[in-house]
């Protein structure tokens, strides 16, 4: 990461490598939060990347995490001795880090077998669209051809080091950790930064360039003037430039703006492409894929469809719509992540976003004096984390992983004047009638505003039963949600779930719902229209 904007012969001069860890025993809706992400090593790139500079770093590491996880290490926790087990379980990183920490070639572009899940060539990486068809690293193997490379003479060591896609020897080998599958593919960078900008790029230069469907001065208009709601209004898309277009090259967008963009594009240019178009389905195969792998939840049927959607994608890709566009080894990366989440559990879980946002507390700080950098900004870290765990007697603060929910201004009513429809399940919930009412809240970090819709349940075809928020009622530490249910249809054309009218009104318990991922609702035509982003399984079979 550089902490400054150099410019010439000054670039990577003060260029820093960081290493966070968090704790996968911390519930998602806590880990998430910047506070909960810790420091755990910090050292300039060019001391990093000398021989043994990784090690070396890391060296406390390893010999704390194999203390861990085979005697524990004894803590004090509120005046009893514990014993504390535990081991490294995944290493998120985006592509180059991970091959440069794991020792894989690092050129992915270039070398002849650029993935480090399996040991498929990267001239055959566009004929092979399922796990399957490849052959697995496994770890037993990836150390045998370590302990090779070092015996070997230097000559043979670049044969065999082309050969086997590997440059040396892990840190990561000396510890309890499989080297092969817990480097896990990143969805941010695998997806929102490599795979859609190039499919983004292939299809619109379709539209746009050959069938003349719509202009980009008309995709960017749209994009400028759409509606955002609350949930994407903060990472709106950048607007298209049309060199890429010129060019069909990859189009550029930052991760949250590329997720907000596959988001609303299919209700803006929607109306504009025939329903039967195979460019525009095999498009929305993907951003189904991203849908996959950006939930908070999954299940073994995800995993089955994701693995299938993957396959359909990228063949339509390759061998049916666009044959002379490059294959990436991205694209190459999506095989893995269904055995990935079949592993280690939803993918959105795994991805780097947000430890790219924790790089923003040394990124946005100035800095004037360089001498022994990695010291004065992990002297500060820690001092600013301090400060975050103690309370204001010095204490230890109750609040470090979750202050508090944020509450947006309303009013006091009485809830059987306001509602007398809902006044009778009310009474079975509460007994006091006077409540606090309000139009928005916060909770776990996921805001609520009146408009957004909600997934209440599934039924057994997994058709979500939606609701649309129509206000909070608040009694004392309990919220409860007064929503209108609706009766919904799915629209394969533009992903989504359309409906006219709002049904009866109900009123639910915070507590009692299942799914608690909030929904934008917008307008397609004449309907208001839900894009499930949080889904587990395919609203329509295979």
């Amino acid at each position: 990461m550089e902490i400054v904007n150099p410019l010439g012969s000054h670039i990577k001069k003060h260029k820093i490598t960081i290493f966070y860890f968090t704790l996968a025993n911390v519930p998602p809706q806590h880990r998430s939060k910047l506070s909960s992400i810790q420091l755990l090593a910090i050292g300039k790139t060019t001391d990093c990347r000398q021989e043994n500079g990784d090690l070396k770093l890391l060296s406390d590491f390893i010999t704390t995490i194999n203390c861990m996880s085979t005697q524990g290490i004894r803590m004090d926790i509120h005046g009893d001795e514990h014993i504390i087990y535990g081991k490294l379980v995944i290493a998120a990183c985006d592509t180059l880090a991970s091959n440069w920490l794991g020792k894989f070639k690092e050129g992915v572009a270039f070398a002849l077998r650029n993935c480090r899940n399996c040991d498929v060539e990267n001239s055959q990486i566009k004929y092979k669209f399922v796990e399957r068809q490849v052959q697995l690293r496994t770890l037993e193997i990836h150390r045998e051809r370590c302990d090779a490379l070092r015996s070997l003479t230097s000559q043979s060591k670049q044969y065999w080091s082309k050969i086997w896609g590997i440059n040396g020897s892990s840190p990561l080998l000396d510890i309890d950790f499989d080297i092969t599958t817990g480097l896990v593919m990143d969805p941010m960078h695998v997806l929102l930064e490599g795979v859609v900008p190039h499919e983004l790029s292939q299809v619109l230069f379709h539209f746009v360039s050959v069938k003349k469907m719509f202009s980009i001065e008309w995709l960017n208009s749209e994009l400028k003037s759409f509606e955002y709601s609350y949930i994407h209004k903060h990472a709106k898309p950048e607007p298209i430039d049309k060199k890429f277009f010129e060019s069909s090259v990859k189009i550029k967008q930052c991760a949250a703006g590329m997720l907000t963009l596959i988001h609303v594009l299919p209700i803006i240019i929607g109306r504009k492409v025939p329903p039967d178009n195979q460019h525009w389905s095999n498009t929305l195969r993907l951003i189904q894929i991203v849908l996959f792998c950006t939930s908070t939840y999954c299940s073994f049927e995800t995993v089955f469809n994701l693995e299938c959607l993957i396959a359909e994608y990228l063949y339509n890709f390759k061998s049916e719509l666009y044959p002379k566009a490059s294959f990436t080894p991205k694209m190459h990366y999506l095989i893995h992540l269904p055995s990935q989440m079949r592993k280690f559990g939803p993918l959105r879980h795994h991805w780097c976003m947000r430890f790219e946002g924790k790089n923003g507390y040394f990124a946005n700080k100035r800095y004037k004096n360089f001498k022994n950098l990695p010291r004065t900004l992990a002297f500060r870290h820690q001092l600013h984390m301090s400060y975050m765990q103690a309370d204001s007697k010095g204490g230890f603060s109750s609040s470090f992983l979750y202050a508090c929910d944020e509450i947006g201004t309303g009013e006091e009513a009485d809830f059987a004047e306001r509602h007398p429809d809902l006044s009778d399940k009310y009474l079975t919930i509460s007994n006091e009638r006077i409540v606090y009412i309000t139009k928005s809240v916060t909770i776990h970090g996921i805001k609520y505003e009146k408009g957004c819709a909600l997934v209440l349940d599934y039924d057994e075809c997994e058709n979500p039963t939606l609701a649309i928020l129509e206000e909070v009622v608040i009694r004392g530490q309990h919220k409860y949600f007064v929503v209108h249910r609706v009766q919904s249809e799915y629209n394969p054309h533009i992903l989504s779930y359309v409906f006219d009218e709002v049904n009866r009104k109900d009123i639910i318990p915070f507590s009692d719902l299942k799914f608690k991922w909030a929904l934008s609702v917008y307008r397609y035509g004449r309907q208001n229209t839900v894009m499930n982003v949080n889904c587990h399984a395919l609203p329509y079979p295979l």
